[in-house]
């Protein structure tokens, strides 16, 4: 059974900024877009038989405050290149891995395109293509990491939600496209 409850009252403050700008390269056009995001939320009142001290650092932390992405794409032609690279800041899951800070990344997305006949197009990508995984979860208060596994006794090693942007590493694909 599961029901809502008035337990807390958050505020939230942030900004977001994002410049766009195309231009002529060459014999195609380049793309770009560079956004940032900074937000800060804040539990102002809340009830301590309903929330902990734990998920309410959680509810201002888990999210990283810094965010960041820079997104080229290059047309020429029937060939288009599309490249995302992505900042997640510092983050925290106090009420899984207390004490924990999880340090800031980058990911890299990368997708090449071709389009045959009008409505035909085949591409080859991928997503966070460096390999980037979050922090591994460490000793910390609460939290016991095995020295023979190097995870915990479920055998977790990366925080179980991965954080910002999973704990799969890179994903790799072939995509064959039909518009009607």
């Amino acid at each position: 059974m599961q029901y809502f409850t008035k337990g807390f009252d958050t505020k939230t403050k942030g900004v977001d900024l994002v410049g766009t700008y195309h231009f002529n390269l060459g014999p195609g056009r380049l793309g770009t877009t560079l956004a940032y995001n900074y937000n800060k939320s804040d539990v102002t009142k809340f009830d301590p038989t309903v929330i902990s001290k734990a998920r309410i650092i959680d509810i201002q932390h888990y999210a990283p405050n810094h965010r960041a992405n820079l997104n080229v794409d290059y047309q020429f032609g029937p060939f288009a290149a599309v490249l995302h690279q992505n900042y997640y800041g510092t983050y925290r899951d106090e009420n899984d891995y207390p004490g924990q800070l999880f340090s800031s990344k980058w990911t890299t997305d990368l997708d090449l395109s071709y389009t045959f006949w009008r409505n035909i197009t085949a591409a080859i990508g991928g997503k966070n293509i460096f390999n980037t995984y979050p922090d591994r979860i460490a000793n910390s208060s609460g939290t016991t990491v095995y020295p023979q596994t190097n995870g915990l006794v479920d055998g977790e090693v990366y925080p179980r939600t991965g954080g910002p942007f999973g704990f799969n590493g890179a994903f790799f694909y072939v995509r064959l496209a039909a518009k009607f």
